[in-house]
This record gives structure tokens, sequence and C-alpha cells, in this order.
């Protein structure tokens, strides 16, 4: 069974998706911030982190201290950030690394749902097999 790690900053959002993955069988944790991630991570090793929250800013593109918390949460796990950000459209200019996955928002939930469990399927540290991050739109 699938499990996630879920950090979404909007409230409604966050419900809709937990209803969502209860609804395909997909074990849910909640988290509010990159602290509760980590912790969680210990505790559910092999989870998938889906996230639109690295940070308060609205700064459209990723700071290196952003990159940095993405790629050692990537050497643990498979991670999918949802954002609204430029950059997401060519996540391979962030150099988020080939365990991340990148949608770009606003994105259809049945495409999340075929994210994270494609990401579910994958190995920590398996790439996909271009080398890149993905971008599904």
């Amino acid at each position: 069974m699938a499990r996630v790690l879920l950090c979404e900053h909007d409230p409604l959002l966050a419900k809709i998706l937990m209803d969502l993955f209860a609804d395909e069988n997909i074990v849910v944790t909640t988290c509010a911030s990159l602290e509760e991630i980590e912790a969680a991570l210990d505790d559910n090793p092999g989870a998938v982190i889906v996230t639109d929250s690295w940070t308060d800013s609205w700064c459209p593109d990723l700071s290196t201290l952003e990159r940095a918390t993405i790629a050692r949460l990537a050497e643990r796990t498979q991670v999918v950030v949802t954002t609204g950000r430029a950059w997401a459209n060519k996540p391979a200019d962030a150099g988020l690394g080939p365990q991340v996955a990148v949608i770009s928002k606003p994105y259809d939930l049945d495409e999340l749902v075929s994210a994270v469990r494609s990401a579910a399927s994958a190995s920590p540290r398996e790439a996909h097999s271009d080398g890149f991050s993905h971008v599904l739109a």
C-alpha cells in the first residue's frame, strides 16, 4: 500500500487531497513543516513526499536552501512537488534531480495519484529513465 507524507499549505486543498488519497487506498500523514516531514519520514520509510510548501516567500525561483532541502529529502525517498512557480515548466533548470517529480499547478487529481503511485513503486535511489526530473502538466 502506498504511503504519502503530505505538506500542503492550503487547508481546503489539503482536505481534498487527503480524501482523494484515502479513496485510492493511499495512507496519508499530514505534515505542517519541513521538520514534520523529516520526523514523519523516520517513522514512514519509503513514503512519498507530496508538497508545495518549501518556503513562506513568493519568490518565483527556488533558493539554494530550497534545492538543498529537496535534494536531502530525495536522497531518502521519492518527492512530488506541486507548484505554480515559474520554474515548474523547466524543472531540470532547478537542479532537483531524478527523484523529484514536478507537477505544475493547476493539475488534474488523477495525474497526482498517478505520480504518487509511480513514485511509490520506485526505489528511493531509482532515477527516471531519462535521468531528469519530470514535469507533469
